[in-house]
């Protein structure tokens, strides 16, 4: 799933997850969302694959700005 998929998908999950929010609060919940995505993979150790922990971590960034323009 591409970045942008992804963070349609979150907005759209926490838009739908409860009615009484707007869509700007569902994209704020989200970007909080991923932030701690973020924070958690950037305290695990990826002992296998360095280059994977790269590229994880820039893909929930990508997620992130992505969240931003919408």
């Amino acid at each position: 799933m591409t970045a942008k998929e992804k963070a349609r998908e979150l907005v759209d999950k926490m838009n739908s997850a409860n009615k009484h929010l707007n869509y700007s609060r569902a994209k704020t919940i989200a970007l909080i969302f991923v932030d701690e995505i973020i924070k958690e993979l950037k305290s695990t150790q990826f002992n296998y694959d360095l280059d994977l922990e790269d590229d994880v971590i820039r893909y929930w960034n990508e997620v992130k700005q992505e969240i931003n323009k919408l």
